[in-house]
């Protein structure tokens, strides 16, 4: 069942119910208006027969004047009755004065004041007021005078009768009423939501996530609701972004994977190849395939730890980051260096005060090993020649690393591409797989970090480390 419907038949059974309560109420406030105004009626009216004059003259005459002759205007009595009100006046059983249309009443008891009577169907509401006369002749004892007024329920039920059929006709309009206005109404109500499901149906329908739902469409609840349906276009358009960059990111990194794979793989087993095709060649020729063979191995395990590394710094966050003394991580990196590389020289200034970094301990390892190892692979020079300078300094909340060696260097226009993932410079001369300054770019940006090179002062590349420190 829609909204709009819903609205109509709350809307109607509400009024029904107001409508029934109210004709309730009315009907009970009718019914006793009504019997208080005929209670007064019977009470005055036998009040005005009880007077002394009026009883006597009833008495005397037999009769109540409802016709009244000139004798009887005279005597000024046709004013006091209502002949619109039954009444009957009798002493003990013998003496009974009654209007036209009063009923048949046994001569029973009757209690002072108001009581009902059903006789031949029909129930009457009667007023009996007793008195005494004044003696006369030898008896001694006032006679008891009996008054009593009667007034029919029909008059009053017919009331309540027709009462009840009007309040029924009217609650019925009132009823239906309600109900088309309830439609309207809610017509009226929803169709600022029905424009805001047109236009969300126009953006479902184009599949273009940048388009928005105005904001200007009603009242401020549906402002509210256009204004979260748009945060969540902006959230889902930014994660489709992201997945759709994550899965050419990841086309890309397996198709370059397949490769920088494909490469070793195939040189390894050309060399086995020719084991097995020459099983006799010379002892020389057989060591120059070894050592091939063991290259290349190396090459591809090489390639292999990168990409771990890669993989877990992808998957890194917060929850393995603790505080790490600075001069402590940077001197052992350059301490399982020269155990690799003792012939080299590696010239380390640290500021009087190391900081502390925040960050995850084997992630800037990687960071700060593989600038120092690249430097070795692919600086050109021989490792007795080789010189590298390690500085740092600390600017605000920022600690600052230059990396230095005197290597060949990377063209300007190479900088930015060489910290990409399998990219190598064009001067390099070693054997890698391009994974080494992606790393450290990697691992710089999970730190919050930035990674930028230069040229050297002494003359090959300057890698510019920056990082956030605990203050």
């Amino acid at each position: 069942m829609s909204l709009r419907s819903r609205i109509t038949l709350v809307l109607s059974g509400f009024t029904a119910i107001i409508v029934l309560m109210a004709g309730a109420v009315i009907h009970q406030l009718t019914e006793d208006d009504i019997r208080n105004h005929l209670d007064n009626r019977l009470y005055w009216q036998a009040e005005k027969v009880a007077e002394p004059e009026v009883v006597s003259k009833i008495l005397t005459n037999r009769r109540f004047f409802n016709t009244l002759s000139e004798t009887d205007q005279t005597l000024g009595l046709g004013g006091l009755l209502d002949a619109e009100i039954p009444t009957r006046v009798f002493v003990g059983r013998d003496t009974i004065i009654a209007t036209g249309g009063f009923p048949d009443f046994p001569l029973i008891f009757f209690p002072e004041g108001f009581s009902e009577l059903e006789v031949d169907g029909t129930k009457w509401r009667i007023q009996t007021k007793t008195l005494r006369r004044p003696p006369s002749g030898r008896s001694r004892t006032p006679p008891l005078v009996t008054i009593q007024t009667a007034v029919s329920w029909d008059s009053m039920s017919t009331t309540l009768s027709d009462f009840r059929k009007r309040f029924f006709i009217i609650g019925i309009i009132s009823v239906m009423g309600s109900g088309v206005g309830g439609w309207f109404l809610g017509g009226a109500a929803l169709n600022p939501i029905n424009r805001l499901r047109k236009y969300a149906e126009t953006v479902r329908s184009s599949q273009d996530l940048s388009e928005r739902i105005p904001e200007k469409l009603g009242p401020g609840e549906v402002e509210i609701l256009a204004q979260s349906l748009n945060e969540m276009l902006s959230r889902l358009e930014v994660n489709v972004h992201t997945t759709e960059q994550a899965l050419s990111s990841s086309r890309e990194f397996a198709s370059n994977v397949a490769h920088e794979l494909r490469t070793p793989l195939t040189s390894i087993k050309m060399n086995l190849d020719m084991l097995e095709r020459y099983p006799d060649s010379f002892p020389e020729d057989r060591h120059k395939i070894l050592l091939n063979i063991i290259k290349e191995q190396d090459r591809l395990l090489n390639t292999l730890e990168s990409l771990r590394l890669l993989a877990r710094g992808d998957l890194s966050d917060e929850d393995v980051f603790d505080e790490i003394d600075f001069s402590q991580l940077i001197q052992d990196v350059i301490g399982v260096n020269k155990s690799h590389s003792a012939r080299s020289s590696i010239d380390l200034r640290l500021p009087s005060t190391p900081p502390l970094l925040r960050g995850w301990r084997e992630g800037l390892a990687v960071l700060f090993r593989n600038v120092i190892e690249n430097a070795h692979v692919h600086s050109g020079v021989v490792d007795e020649d080789l010189v590298i300078h390690i500085s740092a300094k600390i600017s605000g909340k920022w600690i600052e690393v230059h990396i230095d060696d005197n290597g060949i260097g990377i063209d300007e226009p190479e900088r930015e591409q060489v910290m990409k993932r399998f990219v190598r410079g064009t001067k390099s001369t070693g054997v890698g797989s391009g994974l080494g300054l992606s790393l450290v770019n990697q691992q710089a940006i999970i730190h919050n970090g930035f990674v930028d090179i230069y040229k050297s002062p002494l003359g090959g590349t300057r890698v510019c480390i920056k990082l956030p420190i605990v203050v």
